[in-house]
C-alpha cells in the first residue's frame, strides 16, 4: 500500500526515486529512524547525500549518521528549466551559486 501512496505523490519518471529511498521513507513513516539510515548501502551512501535533502519525504534522517549534519557544506545549484523544490530544501545546503 505505500507504494500505491508514494506513486500517488511522485511522478513515475522521477529519477530521484530508488528502492532504497522507499525503504527509508517507509521506515521514516513507522518512525523507525535507525531503520531508514540503514536502508541505504553504505558503500553508496555519498550519493544519497544530496537527494536525501531533496526529497522532504527523507528529512527524518540528516540528523543521524551517515547523513548528518543536517545542512550539507555544498552549494545547491537548481535548473531554472524544472519546477522549484519545497523550499524548505533551501536551508539544509550552505548556500547559493553566486551568493556573497
Amino acid at each position: 500500500m505505500l507504494i500505491h501512496q508514494w506513486r500517488a505523490i511522485r511522478p513515475p519518471d522521477d529519477p530521484l526515486v530508488t528502492s532504497q529511498m522507499l525503504i527509508a521513507a517507509a521506515a521514516l513513516r513507522i518512525g523507525e529512524v535507525e531503520m531508514a539510515t540503514k536502508a541505504f548501502n553504505p558503500t553508496m551512501t555519498r550519493q544519497f547525500e544530496t537527494a536525501a535533502r531533496l526529497d522532504s519525504s527523507l528529512h527524518g534522517i540528516l540528523d543521524h549518521a551517515p547523513f548528518a549534519p543536517r545542512r550539507r557544506d555544498a552549494v545547491l545549484v537548481w535548473p531554472l528549466e524544472v519546477p522549484m523544490m519545497d523550499p524548505s530544501v533551501h536551508r539544509l545546503f550552505r548556500g547559493r551559486a553566486g551568493a556573497s
